[in-house]
């Protein structure tokens, strides 16, 4: 029999790239429309899609809970399984990292948790990066 795995702690107020917060992901839902301008799927339901390309994700692994967007069932499927992320954002003219950014800034329960010490926001780009 194998020992079991050991967990690597996270130290309070340090940032944990696998976040998981059902409260944020509903806020998303509940919140915003789908985030393709002009999208006439109302009828379908808004999903936070989880971007990999962004940071915090690892091979095999769902990106962290802040790092999604508002998309409607269709969009959502086509941007996971038709063209990818980067495809997508190319097509709708959408900057997923912008979107993202303002997400994290509007967010009451992210704000919530970043007082509470058990959330870090992520680092601003700098000019030089971008």
């Amino acid at each position: 029999m194998l020992p079991p795995k050991k967990r690597k702690a996270v130290k309070r107020g340090r940032f944990d790239p696998r976040l998981r917060s059902p409260a944020h992901m509903n806020w998303v839902r509940t919140t915003f429309g789908c985030a393709v301008r002009g999208c006439q799927h109302v009828t379908d339901r808004i999903d936070p899609a989880h971007i990999t390309g962004i940071g915090g994700a690892t091979l095999g692994r769902k990106p962290p809970d802040d790092r999604v967007i508002p998309l409607c069932r269709t969009h959502h499927t086509e941007m996971d399984h038709m063209i990818g992320e980067q495809k997508f954002a190319q097509k709708y003219g959408i900057d997923l990292e912008e979107m993202i950014r303002d997400l994290i800034r509007e967010s009451p329960i992210l704000r919530k948790l970043n007082q509470a010490g058990e959330y870090e926001y992520p680092a601003q780009p700098t000019a030089s990066a971008a």
